[in-house]
């Protein structure tokens, strides 16, 4: 699959500046997560993606990727991220 490999910058202004973990559901190739990053890098940026190929990609641009489909069960999020830990799911 091929996605583009920008950040939206409306949802790039909905994140809050000073969020310190966020969760980007789909994070495609991490373009929006890298962007972020150069605004907040003291943030931890976990990016979750089922395409293997986008989600190397994303890898050298947050701090935490995540392969796998959250509609599975269990879910690839259900030990690692605790929910009360997130100031951001995108």
């Amino acid at each position: 699959m091929t996605y583009p490999d920008v950040a939206n910058p409306d949802l790039l202004r909905r994140i809050p500046l000073g969020a310190k973990r966020v969760v980007d559901i789909g994070c495609a190739t991490g373009a929006l997560g890298a962007e972020f990053k150069r605004r907040n890098p003291r943030a931890h940026y976990i990016g979750v993606e089922q395409d293997i190929n986008a989600a190397q990609i994303a890898a050298t641009r947050v701090d935490e990727i995540i392969v796998g489909n959250i509609e599975e069960r269990p879910s690839p999020l259900t030990d690692r991220i605790p929910p009360e830990s997130v100031d951001c799911l995108i």
